[in-house]
């Protein structure tokens, strides 16, 4: 399933823009089907320069949005900290498999988003296992808890502050 989701997404970013409503339609439908010929069942919408698609499958149900639509996952484990000052660009989850993607965007300063992620992480009882820091503009993290990992990238790109964080099982 991974590897037919990530060439269907790549698929979908390079055909998104400039999309009229009937090659929108044409495309979800060509989606669906090529998760179908997977033995997978999908929901596929592109929208507003995003798109939304669910797909279920032996692996469980994963969700994907990307756009004006995207969310922090409502099923996103409350032990895992997301700051809250954001606009949600990308979010993923597949919560039989653990697995959790959140990007986003702030306008806030850099160092009040790490502040944050390193207080609120370790009140969460997460485990600093790595870190790594490019000057003032880059800061990661790869902590552990339980049978689970959680990364956060934090980098100032000059029209804000981008946040990644990701968790999924060990």
């Amino acid at each position: 399933m991974k590897t037919t989701i990530k060439s269907v997404l790549i698929a979908l970013l390079v055909s998104i823009s400039g999309c009229s409503k009937i090659a929108e339609t044409a495309t979800e439908k060509a989606i669906e089907a090529r998760m179908a010929e997977e033995g997978m069942t999908s929901s596929v919408d592109l929208n507003d320069g995003g798109f939304d698609i669910q797909v279920n499958g032996a692996e469980g149900t994963a969700q994907y949005t990307v756009g004006p639509n995207a969310k922090v996952p409502a099923d996103l484990p409350k032990d895992i900290p997301v700051y809250k000052n954001i606009t949600v660009n990308m979010a993923h989850s597949n919560a039989a498999q653990g697995a959790f993607v959140v990007q986003a965007s702030t306008q806030d300063d850099f160092q009040k988003v790490v502040d944050f992620y390193k207080s609120s992480t370790a009140e969460a009882g997460w485990k600093e296992e790595t870190l790594a820091k490019q000057g003032d503009t880059m800061w990661m993290i790869g902590l552990s808890k339980d049978d689970r990992v959680l990364h956060v990238v934090v980098a100032e790109n000059g029209e804000g502050v981008s946040i990644t964080q990701n968790t999924e099982r060990k």
